[in-house]
């Protein structure tokens, strides 16, 4: 019972809360996520940079989209809260 407990609140805490780089100083934040996802720390590669000078890896454009999806430019969270799984996958470009 206390290790069924346990790891219901260490799996609550992975899934609603992050760790966000901040793209301008580089300093590490907690925040709450918007909605439960896996993923647990959140930077932007392309940083403060404009993104249409920057050539990303795969790796790297599934990191920006991930980074994209919980803040805005100003570094808030740009989605309101909702109950649904957050997308991993890229989007499919035209």
């Amino acid at each position: 019972m206390k290790t069924s407990v346990s790891l219901l609140i260490v799996t609550t805490i992975f899934l609603w809360f992050g760790i966000k780089e901040d793209p301008e100083f580089f300093s590490y934040a907690p925040f709450i996520k918007t909605r439960p996802c896996p993923k647990f720390i959140f930077y932007s590669p392309v940083g403060m940079q404009d993104p249409e000078d920057v050539h990303l890896t795969e790796k790297e454009k599934y990191e920006e989209f991930m980074f994209e999806q919980y803040f805005s430019v100003n570094g808030i969270q740009a989605n309101g809260f909702r109950l649904s799984f957050c997308d991993m996958s890229l989007p499919e470009h035209a």
